[in-house]
């Protein structure tokens, strides 16, 4: 009896979609969220899409940028020590990107610690495919 009243407020299992080439995403409030190992560094990810699964194009969005990883790596880190004061960047860390938006699939944003400091995420929002603004979240 116990492990039926249990199971009525157990925590669904959480939704998994398993993509060829990206791994195993899994759905968290309603983002689906992945990690695929490039040139030897995991690199995590975000992609919108519906409860069942991410979306078609913004997952070949992301296949597309990690041909292309390290030049857009350097253009969103570049852009964001030139648009806030060189001197605080001493190093800049990947912590993700999320392609958050079905309808602007060219619309991304990188996401950087800054000096290991994990207390802010700084991000580098690309608009159709080139870097245009910074911001952090705290």
């Amino acid at each position: 009896m116990f492990s039926r009243i249990k199971q009525l407020f157990a925590k669904p299992p959480a939704r998994e979609f398993n993509d060829p080439e990206l791994g195993v995403l899994v759905l968290a409030d309603d983002i689906w969220g992945g990690k695929v190992v490039r040139d030897g560094r995991d690199l995590r990810f975000y992609v919108a899409g519906t409860q069942i699964a991410p979306d078609a194009g913004l997952l070949d969005r992301i296949r597309r940028l990690l041909k292309h990883f390290p030049e857009t790596e350097k253009a969103a880190s570049d852009f964001l020590r030139s648009s806030e004061s060189q001197s605080f960047f001493k190093q800049l860390d990947f912590y993700a990107f999320d392609f958050l938006w079905p309808d602007k699939p060219d619309n991304f944003t990188f996401e950087f610690l800054a000096n290991g400091n994990d207390s802010q995420v700084w991000r580098v929002e690309f608009v159709d495919g080139n870097p245009r603004h910074t911001g952090f979240d705290d």
